[in-house]
């Protein structure tokens, strides 16, 4: 019994209690020790039977069929599979961590890649980390030592241009600036051969205005990969306006060739992954800013049953890097997002994130610890006193909204690729199905309710859209049915 006791204190502090599955398999255990073999099995038995009829179980048996959707879905439908030419060549313009990571992802899958950047100093820096990444996988027993050294062998570093006529596929990885992506793509629009998909891995900007750059446009899709490439399984495949079927359907069966997850997305900014994301970071940056802690925050999101909070999530992706999609997105929507003032002060102060192992949090140690120094940028104290419920309130809501904004926009075509991207982009707590499943279950009558007592007391920003409130008036879900996929 105090076996159990230990592993269920355990359980809960890893799970939060959200996952009754592992808490029904301790009880099972647990009693069944001291029974004979026959009763045993019975409890067994009558435990699955229970699990199966939770919510729980249901989101989680929909995210596995829509991981496998994905694994097969085409974006030229048909009675038949559109069929697309195999990708055997390819390129990646910019060889910092993305372009290094999604390099040695690329390799890892037997395709031989031109890696290049505006200088051989970039490139080493390039290769440095896609053998760091190998490494890393040995370690791991990923890869063998003999596959790391084939992976790296197909890579194939460029400082300078490199023939690209006969690539199949190239994707750009350089810096998050428009003028810098023209210019490349309007190079790569000359160099590169008359079949060759034109891919930008950009998170905010414009692919159909990259693409109007070049003289080809209808060859040029958004192709965009998640940080760390060797663990995010998702890949937005964003179709430009120009962009032809065929290239669409070309990137969409590379993502699959790769073993990545496709989901497609209408150009728009932020695409999906994104712009349903960054309300929620910009409005955990207000509450800090208006006096609410770390703690507090990053623990109201843990409860809810996110992998990790919003402020450590910042430090993670890089306080200049959200600072630069929140300013890119507060542009076409400034009626809802205002970038925090505390990002601009913390990249004033030099407080990046992991990266310079310093910013909400410091990583000088094993384990985290929160920057107390932050203190300084919290000139308000309306949020200090806020229940963890309240905070998780707010944040959640607005990730439901602008998740059934990019449905009411049709940037994809059905609740279920918002709900699948959003737990495989961010890790939004698997078990409650992803924001519009979560917005079901709680009832789109109360969600509305909600926010309209925040927009009461002040936050315009929390007000529901078109849809949300359509279906909140008529009684409706954003699925069906239940059980609808």
């Amino acid at each position: 019994m105090a076996l159990s006791l230990r592993i269920e204190s355990r359980l809960l502090k890893k799970t939060r209690g959200h996952y009754p599955a592992v808490f029904k398999a301790l009880e099972v255990v647990t009693r069944g020790l001291s029974r004979p073999l026959a009763e045993s099995l019975a409890l067994e038995g009558e435990a699955m039977l229970e699990l199966a009829k939770t919510e729980e179980c249901h989101n989680l048996i929909r995210i596995f069929f829509m991981q496998e959707r994905a694994r097969k879905r085409s974006y030229i439908l048909g009675p038949t599979p559109a069929v697309a030419k195999p990708v055997d060549r390819t390129a990646v313009i910019g060889a910092g961590v993305m372009g290094a990571g999604i390099a040695q992802w690329l390799s890892s899958r037997g395709l031989p890649v031109i890696l290049r950047d505006v200088s051989a100093e970039q490139v080493a820096k390039g290769m440095a980390g896609v053998a760091q990444l190998y490494q890393e996988g040995v370690k791991r027993h990923l890869f063998t030592k003999l596959e790391a050294r084939a992976g790296l062998d197909r890579i194939f570093p460029s400082p300078a241009e490199a023939p690209v006529r006969n690539v199949d596929l190239i994707i750009e990885a350089a810096v998050e600036k428009m003028d810098l992506k023209k210019k490349i793509f309007q190079e790569l629009g000359e160099l590169a051969g008359p079949n060759t998909v034109l891919a930008t891995n950009t998170s905010a900007l414009s692919v159909s205005e990259i693409a109007a750059s070049t003289k080809s446009p209808e060859r040029v899709v958004g192709i965009h990969f998640f940080n760390p490439v060797h663990r995010m399984q998702l890949v937005e495949v964003v179709v430009a306006r120009q962009a032809s079927s065929e290239a669409v359907q070309r990137a969409v069966r590379f993502v699959q060739q790769i073993g990545k997850l496709p989901v497609v997305v209408k150009d728009s900014p932020g695409f999906l992954v994104n712009r349903i994301l960054m309300p929620y970071l910009i409005e955990a940056g207000h509450l800090f800013e208006a006096g609410a802690s770390v703690e507090h925050l990053d623990e109201a999101m843990l409860d809810f049953g996110m992998p990790m909070g919003p402020l450590r999530l910042l430090d993670e992706v890089g306080v200049d890097v959200a600072r630069h999609v929140a300013e890119e997105l507060e542009v076409k929507f400034s009626d809802r997002m205002q970038t925090p003032r505390v990002l601009a002060q913390m990249l004033k102060a030099g407080l990046l994130g992991r990266k310079s192992e310093r910013g909400f949090y410091l990583y000088n140690s094993k384990t985290p610890e929160v920057n107390s120094g932050l203190s300084l940028f919290q000139e308000k104290d309306w949020a200090k006193n806020f229940a963890r419920e309240e905070l998780q309130k707010r944040m959640v809501l607005l990730m439901v909204n602008e998740a059934a904004r990019c449905l009411e926009e049709e940037l994809v075509t059905e609740p279920s690729d918002v709900d699948f991207a959003m737990i495989m982009g961010t890790g939004f707590a698997p078990f409650r199905g992803g924001p519009l499943r979560h917005a079901d279950s709680r009832g789109a009558e109360k969600v509305v309710v909600e926010m309209k007592r925040l927009v009461d007391s002040g936050g315009a920003y929390f007000a529901p859209c078109a849809l949300l409130q359509s279906i909140a008036d008529d009684g409706r879900r954003f699925y069906a049915e239940k059980g609808h996929q």
